[in-house]
């Protein structure tokens, strides 16, 4: 896939304001298994939303995930709990997170591989990616599978916004929603940037881009 193909397919890479981070988290999601772009999310009824369980469930799952960390992470960096970097760190490591959410190759009705954060991990570590990117992915899930607890405020806010996203109950917009996730569902909640007050560098109103875009 080239880049072009994959910022279109992750609208939300744009919210990553270093140029250099940004680029190499788009190289990233290019190089992603062909099976993220259609394999669902779960192959249980106990967890996500209904869209991520369905048809192009992981891809949905990503972007709702970087919708509910948008919502949240001006506020943190307002409070000082995370600098600009990080905040960018985080963009960049929920939006890269399940990247090898079932390793080489996904079939229906496949679990998640159980070391899939470390393995997206090892990734990151081999790409060049800075450390708080790749170390918040391999804790992405907390006290389950083989990645290590979260231990710091970048950590924490990544596996909680996969943890909302995560959730049967809770269904976060998606932000700019490409047209093959329209067409698999066509109710997907959707938000763009003006639903709220416009996202900008140190907005301490904590709605950032995604502000109007949840819905619980």
């Amino acid at each position: 896939m080239n880049h072009s193909e994959a910022r279109r397919r992750m609208p939300a890479v744009e919210l990553i304001d270093d140029v250099d981070l940004r680029e190499q988290t788009i190289a990233e999601v290019a190089r992603f298994p062909d099976y993220f772009w259609t394999a669902p999310a779960t192959s249980s009824d106990r967890y996500h939303n209904h869209f991520a369980r369905g048809e192009r469930g992981l891809w949905i799952h990503v972007l709702m995930a970087a919708t509910a960390l948008e919502r949240v992470v001006d506020s943190h960096v307002a409070q000082d709990r995370l600098d600009e970097d990080e905040a960018d760190h985080a963009r960049a490591a929920v939006l890269l997170h399940d990247g090898r959410k079932y390793g080489d190759r996904w079939r229906p009705g496949q679990s998640a591989d159980k070391d899939h954060d470390l393995q997206m991990f090892h990734v990151l570590q081999r790409r060049g990616f800075p450390p708080g990117v790749a170390d918040a992915v391999a804790s992405h899930m907390g006290a389950w599978y083989q990645g290590p607890l979260p231990s710091t405020p970048l950590q924490h806010i990544v596996h909680e916004a996969d943890m909302l996203a995560s959730a049967r109950h809770v269904t976060p917009a998606v932000y700019y929603a490409p047209d093959e996730l329209v067409d698999a569902a066509p109710d997907l909640p959707r938000c763009r940037p003006d639903d709220s007050a416009p996202r900008t560098t140190g907005d301490q109103s904590g709605l950032g881009a995604f502000g109007g875009g949840v819905d619980v």
